[in-house]
């Protein structure tokens, strides 16, 4: 059995009502004695029990009364220079809620049906008063038990006691409410004037609509807290990016300031290393062209020394290096290819036993330079360029190894195998060009040009590059010897240049490689070798000289009897041999007109 206040409308007759709907007739006029003191007690101890079970199962019922007090204020009271609100504007309270006149009005209720409105009161309030509920069953409990139905009065103010109670919590977090609403500038209408007789269920609505706008009062504030809080956040970030930006610019900046310090030290270290590179190239450029001076003054004091030409030496210079081509291109080329090297050395043999061979007669040399011929058009068909340019080469070297075996002994030799060379010219010209490079290359008098011997070199050194052959024994070939042997090359050369050409067809070593010879020969200083060399070339092609050039020769070999051999040492006994013969043939040139030429000229006829 529960058992709660019920108001009957007056002050004066009050009754208790259990939850089964009987009353206890509570009037002033009661009487009280032992037996209604114990029943009294015994009401107290019940209604703390129903307190303690309602409070632990339907909290919000005794809650709702709580909510319902808030609401039993007194009208409110305005302040005296405040000016009336205009129609349907709403302001907040600023005030607690004053307690009504009589509280006859008030439903204190722990039932869970309640009357009329009460149970919209309670579900609308019971959300608001769940976390207040511990205190307010607190000071329900002291409320009802100071109330004792000794009297109407008595009863009367016990009950505004326990609203009072009840309220007291709501009107401080309401005033805290309003507080707060105020500082936002809203307002709500104030609540109207409750009047003594107004029902439980005008009350309780009127409690749910403040409870609504309070509710929706408190949404706008959070809103408008989580708006202002959002703005000071953004203003913070805004703030925080604009610190951030700036620290940002400040490290670009001495990021910038560190790179440019490192840029401007790297531009520079490389000016500096650029001018130091700069000064050691001058240095070695310098050094360079000295050295190249020097060695520009070694060779032109060697060209002095040797007595050729600056343009005779740019001649030999040119066949030398066709020659140091010759043996990377061709030479390489053919070592390189097993088949066209067993093929080139196979038809050496033939080539060169063919020139060996040859003899002082128009048929033979016909033969052999046809035999020769077929050798290298047959290298060029069938192994291309490269085996014929090693063929040719092949035949410029056999033919200059000849001379120096044969040749040099019998220099009439001379005429039959310069008649078999110009016959292979007319058919491979370039052989010829070969054959200028083997004898700058083994004799440098065809130049002519006299060997220099260099500061610090040896003897023997100097000797090997003037074309000094070592003997069997390892010692090198004597004087005689070697002179023998550059005299039948140089003769070679000489019949070569005296062979006339065929006619209506130019001639591949024309004569006046002849004369230029000679006269360079005769500008040059004489030396050991020099009277045998002039005689020999004169016996072979003195002949084609003089009727190429008549007068003109005959004006050379003055200068040569006058001025050129009394220059020749008479104190070297080779020389002073090559001198008397040289000066013999001269003579007898000079005092009949005819040279005494050397035999064999005119190759024989079968």
């Amino acid at each position: 059995m529960r058992y709660g206040l019920v108001s009957s409308g007056g002050r004066g007759g009050k009754a208790w009502e259990d939850s089964s709907g009987s009353s206890i007739s509570s009037d002033s006029d009661h009487a009280y004695g032992s037996r209604e003191q114990r029943q009294r007690q015994r009401q107290r101890q019940s209604v703390r029990q129903n307190n303690n079970i309602n409070t632990q199962s339907k909290p919000h019922e005794t809650c709702a009364t709580a909510a319902s007090a808030a609401t039993l204020a007194e009208p409110r009271r305005p302040k005296a220079d405040q000016q009336p609100l205009p129609s349907g504007a709403i302001r907040l309270p600023t005030r607690d809620f004053p307690l009504p006149a009589s509280p006859a009005s008030f439903v204190l209720s722990t039932s869970s049906g309640g009357g009329g409105g009460g149970g919209s009161a309670v579900t609308v309030a019971s959300a608001a008063a769940n976390a207040k509920g511990d205190r307010y069953r607190e000071s329900a409990e002291r409320a009802h038990a100071k109330i004792a139905p000794v009297s109407s009065d008595k009863i009367d103010r016990a009950r505004a006691d326990a609203c009072r109670s009840y309220a007291l919590p709501i009107q401080v977090e309401f005033r805290r409410t309003q507080e707060a609403l105020a500082a936002l500038a809203l307002d709500i209408p104030p609540p109207a004037s409750s009047s003594a007789a107004a029902p439980a269920v005008v009350v309780d609505a009127a409690v749910a609509e403040t409870l609504r706008r309070v509710q929706q009062l408190h949404s706008d504030f959070e809103r408008r807290l989580r708006e202002e809080a959002a703005a000071e956040q953004h203003k913070k970030d805004e703030a925080q990016r604009k610190k951030d930006e700036e620290r940002r610019k400040e490290e670009d900046a001495v990021r910038e300031a560190a790179e440019k310090v490192k840029r401007d030290a790297a531009e520079k270290k490389q000016k500096e290393e650029a001018a130091e590179k700069a000064r050691r190239d001058k240095a070695q450029r310098s050094k360079d062209d000295a050295a190249e001076k020097a060695k520009s003054d070694a060779a032109e004091k060697s060209r002095l020394a040797s007595g050729v030409s600056a343009e005779a030496l740019a001649w030999a210079d040119r066949y030398r290096a066709m020659y140091q081509q010759l043996m990377g291109g061709a030479g390489a080329q053919v070592k390189a290819d097993r088949a066209v090297k067993a093929y080139c050395f196979k038809q050496r043999g033939l080539v060169t036993r063919s020139i060996g061979q040859l003899k002082d007669s128009v048929a033979f040399v016909t033969r052999v330079a046809a035999t020769v011929g077929d050798v290298l058009a047959e290298a060029s068909r069938l192994h291309g360029a490269v085996a014929h340019q090693w063929m040719l080469n092949l035949t410029a070297k056999a033919l200059v190894k000849q001379a120096e075996r044969e040749v040099a002994v019998a220099h009439h030799a001379a005429y039959p195998l310069a008649a078999a060379a110009v016959q292979l010219m007319r058919r491979f010209p370039d052989l010829g060009d070969l054959l200028l490079v083997r004898l700058v290359k083994k004799c440098p008098y065809v130049v002519p040009q006299y060997g220099a011997r260099q500061p610090g070199q040896g003897a023997e050194e100097f000797l090997r590059t003037i074309g000094y052959k070592e003997r069997d024994d390892g010692a090198l070939e004597s004087e005689g010897i070697y002179n023998e042997r550059m005299a039948g090359m140089l003769a070679l050369f000489a019949a070569v240049v005296q062979t006339p050409p065929e006619p209506g067809k130019p001639s591949v070593l024309p004569v006046a490689m002849a004369w230029t010879w000679l006269a360079r020969m005769l500008n040059m200083p004489p030396r050991t070798i020099s009277p045998l060399l002039v005689h020999v070339f004169l016996s072979v092609a003195g002949a084609a000289l003089a009727a190429a050039y008549g007068r003109h020769f005959a004006c050379a070999i003055d200068v040569l009897a006058t001025e050129w051999i009394p220059a020749i040492s008479s104190t070297d006994a080779v020389a002073v041999a090559a001198k008397s013969n040289l000066q013999g043939f001269v003579d007898a040139y000079r005092q009949t007109g005819v040279l005494n030429e050397c035999p064999g000229r005119v190759i024989k006829r079968d």
